[in-house]
């Protein structure tokens, strides 16, 4: 009897969950309490996407769990994720900060080790979720190692058996690396955003194709979702201990 009640709890909070009806929030976008006018607000979620008004009011579809892409020129690009507070509020306030004048090369590498805090590659992809715009390749790697240790070659004998049950369709491109460079700049997205060591790339890539997920983000082919799944391997990735 026990068990039957709580299978029956389970399943239910599990219908609750996705069940969540979306609903029309309302917010402001202000820098220093001045409203801000087009300023692009995209639910990185459900793809929908809204634009500030003059006096800085945008209206979007999300629910609970959601995440808002905040994206401009002049100004830090977010992310927020959604709580059930944020649509108990009458207006929901989304505070931005100014980006600094950039008067030359050294100053803006300054900035971008230290202030940024998202890549100009990111705004790319967010509106292209918002046109509804096809990819564009952006750069291309000869996939040389600045070292020559071969990393690939150590990390794909330690998951050699993973590996094995990958193989299904032959995908569009030789790699997830080739598919990964042709959507992201590699400078920008990977050294940058990511952090990462040009000598640590191809241990990356090969970390990424552990298990059966990077053959569905190329089958999809969705930018997003890529930028989510590299995102969240180089979090796991940062951890090994290597």
């Amino acid at each position: 009897m026990k068990l039957k009640l709580l299978l029956s709890f389970l399943l239910f909070t599990f219908l609750y969950c996705f069940a969540q009806p979306q609903k029309t929030i309302n917010g402001t976008v202000v820098c220093n309490e001045i409203a801000l006018e087009k300023i692009d607000v995209v639910n990185l979620i459900s793809k929908k996407s809204s634009t500030t008004d003059s006096q800085g009011n945008f209206s979007i579809e999300a629910k609970v769990g959601d995440e808002l892409f905040v994206l401009s020129n002049d100004y830090y690009d977010i992310k927020i994720s959604l709580t059930k507070e944020d649509f108990k509020l009458e207006k929901f306030i989304i505070n931005l900060s100014k980006k600094p004048i950039e008067l030359d090369e050294v100053t803006i590498n300054k900035v971008e080790k230290i202030s940024i805090k998202v890549s100009p590659e990111e705004i790319r992809m967010a509106k292209i979720a918002k046109f509804e715009n096809s990819p564009k390749v952006l750069g291309v790697y000869t996939g040389e190692m600045p070292y020559g240790v071969d990393f690939v070659g150590l990390f794909k004998k330690i998951f050699k058996s993973n590996k094995k049950k990958d193989k299904e369709e032959t995908p569009k491109f030789a790699s997830f690396k080739e598919y990964a460079l042709s959507i992201f700049d590699l400078k920008e997205f990977f050294y940058i955003k990511l952090n990462l060591k040009p000598e640590e790339l191809d241990l990356f890539m090969a970390y990424c194709e552990n298990g059966i997920t990077y053959r569905e983000i190329m089958k999809n082919g969705n930018p997003l979702e890529t930028m989510g799944f590299l995102i969240s391997k180089n979090e796991e990735f940062k951890k090994l201990g290597r």
